[in-house]
């Protein structure tokens, strides 16, 4: 894969291979306008015969569910995208960490494609929220010493030392952390072509597949509030992390009945 992903001979998860789908209805056809977005119905599972992904066109599984596509002639145009990514985490407010980023879905895709110009799958996690900062005390007044002259009855000049004690300021507040990403999906895509080689994970535009599968980002960590004259800072109140994984890929090519797996390149 161009140098672009580790491949790896192995076994995959069995729970890709093992949904069933024979209940669900096969349309005879399915074109996605230049630009439009498709959303899977609640089955999470799309049959056809003929697919047709004009430029930028987009298709939405739901991540929460497993997802199976087939079409049995393909015809991708640019920029196209099939998606189950995990949705992002909301920012905290006031006391509140960051939420934790969704899990990409998992999917599995089985496509002869007669026509490919760029398509990405992305079953990425989603990436948690970011932390909220404290806010800063009030400053308060340091201290202050100072010369004062003034002159006496006589009217001599006379010096003196004034001394101000100043006033404290306040703690600063507390931030909260950010949330963890989301575990990224398992893609599993099942392909054959006519006439030509795809290219996996590319920047070249012509017959390539981009592959997404890695966990989301964990958000920022916010900034503590700074402490006032006298006064503390504030800290970071920490919450327990989730570690997340990225997802794995199984390519089988029907024409070669080759096997890959991959993970994340080193």
């Amino acid at each position: 894969m161009q140098n672009k992903i580790c491949l790896l001979i192995s076994c995959f998860a069995s729970a890709l291979i093992s949904h069933t789908y024979a209940q669900t209805p096969s349309l005879s056809k399915l074109e996605i306008a230049k630009g439009d977005t498709y959303v899977v119905d609640s089955k999470n599972q799309l049959l056809v015969d003929t697919l047709i992904m004009h430029d930028k066109a987009t298709i939405v599984f739901n991540p929460a569910l497993y997802g199976v596509l087939e079409a049995k002639a393909a015809y991708i145009g640019k920029k196209c995208t099939i998606t189950s990514k995990g949705k992002n985490g909301q920012d905290g407010t006031g006391n509140e960490h960051g939420e934790d980023g969704a899990d990409g879905g998992n999917l599995t895709l089985t496509l002869h494609f007669v026509e490919l110009q760029d398509l990405t799958i992305d079953t990425r996690g989603g990436d948690g929220g970011k932390g909220v900062n404290g806010k800063n005390g009030q400053r308060g007044m340091e201290s202050t010493t100072y010369k004062v002259t003034t002159r006496d009855a006589k009217g001599k000049m006379v010096s003196s030392i004034v001394s101000h004690p100043g006033t404290s300021g306040t703690a600063g507040g507390n931030a909260t952390d950010g949330g963890s990403g989301g575990n990224g999906g398992n893609t599993m895509l099942v392909y054959s072509t006519t006439g030509f080689i795809p290219i996996f994970n590319s920047k070249r535009g012509h017959n390539n597949i981009t592959l997404l599968y890695y966990a989301g980002k964990d958000g920022f960590t916010g900034k503590p509030g700074e402490g006032g004259y006298q006064s503390y800072d504030g800290d970071v109140v920490y919450k327990e992390p989730k570690p997340a994984h990225d997802g794995r890929i199984r390519l089988i090519d029907k024409n070669a009945k080759v096997v890959q797996s991959s993970t994340r390149p080193q």
